[in-house]
């Protein structure tokens, strides 16, 4: 006994005899597509729930780096990856910044233009200084904070290789030291 969500209908069993099914309100459809959307590309709905949870946790500063990387679905070849998905790869966590479809020339630590490591620090983890990116593998994203001349910033766009003095429109005051 399962429960079935399609674009249009809601059907699940009530105990082990009655199968209901719920016509979806068009004014709920949207929001039904989107999280059909985001968890098409999983194997499981196991997985996009630890993937939604763990992004969350983590986020918040409830789970360690390290923890992530042993939690987060391992980078594999010849899989479709969507922009803002999670891999881990030799023991890194990577946010994939571009549509595309894995292959063996093309991993994380090799590809900056598809992935960027995983630096939430906009909840929790512990603030850097900030440090001039060589490029777009080590530039900070959306919500990534640096501490720089004695202010704690954070990014407000991703690829950002520019320092809050340089490019002021790029970074958000978040509090002074």
């Amino acid at each position: 006994m399962s429960t079935v969500i399609t674009r249009e209908r809601l059907s699940f069993w009530v105990g082990d005899k009655e199968y209901v099914e719920i016509e979806i309100p068009e004014a709920l459809r949207d929001a039904v597509n989107t999280i059909l959307d985001y968890t098409e590309s999983y194997e499981t709905p196991e997985q996009a729930a630890l993937d939604a949870i763990l992004e969350a946790a983590f986020d918040s500063g409830e789970v360690e780096p390290i923890v992530l990387v042993a939690l987060v679905k391992a980078w594999t070849e010849g899989e479709a990856v969507k922009v803002g998905e999670l891999r881990s790869y030799n023991g890194t966590v990577y946010k994939a910044i571009q549509a595309h479809t894995t292959q063996d020339d093309w991993k994380p630590p090799d590809t900056p233009a598809l992935w960027t490591v995983y630096n939430k620090t906009s909840e929790g983890g512990e603030i850097d200084d900030w440090v001039q990116p060589a490029g777009a593998h080590d530039a900070y994203n959306t919500g990534d904070r640096v501490r720089f001349e004695g202010a704690i910033y954070e990014s407000l766009i991703d690829g950002n290789v520019w320092s809050p003095a340089d490019y002021p429109a790029g970074w958000k005051l978040i509090e002074e030291e």
